[in-house]
């Protein structure tokens, strides 16, 4: 580790993540919105539910991955649910749980998006540094997120 940056090095640094990292959500949003019927939050739900055993998980699970409140969950899930792209129903080892699961349609808007998906990322992100300071990118916010 190097020396300690200066306060103001610090938190220009953290303003400049939280305005990118919004500026590259909202052009997610937005694409997936007007391609797929996807906010961000959907497709995130969704992405999790496929990588989850069985495309499933439990409710609360769910809502602590996608950063959301329970209720915020409930909402964006039973939005997914009138789509038929996510069902509920009760977990098999203790049914005061509810599982959201992912659907074959679900899977299949899912398939489909996350190829956009990837696409904007490299033009709203990606394209603009070099690969050099994508490793940068790449390793500082891993150590950032295995530190704690």
């Amino acid at each position: 580790m190097g020396s300690t940056p200066s306060e103001d090095l610090a938190l220009r640094a953290w303003r400049a993540v939280l305005r990118g990292h919004n500026r590259v959500l909202r052009g997610l949003d937005a694409e997936l919105t007007e391609r797929y019927g996807l906010s961000y939050r959907a497709f995130d739900v969704l992405i999790r539910l496929s990588r989850s055993a069985g495309g499933a998980m439990r409710m609360s699970e769910l809502a602590t991955a996608v950063m959301l409140t329970p209720s915020g969950t409930t909402r964006l899930v039973d939005q997914l649910v009138e789509r038929s792209l996510v069902l509920r129903k009760a977990d098999s080892k203790d049914a005061r749980v509810q599982l959201a699961v992912l659907t074959p349609e679900g899977r299949a808007l899912l398939r489909k998006a996350y190829q956009g998906y990837t696409r904007a990322v490299r033009r709203l992100f990606a394209d603009r540094f070099s690969e050099e300071q994508l490793l940068v990118f790449a390793e500082a916010f891993e150590e950032l997120v295995g530190s704690s």
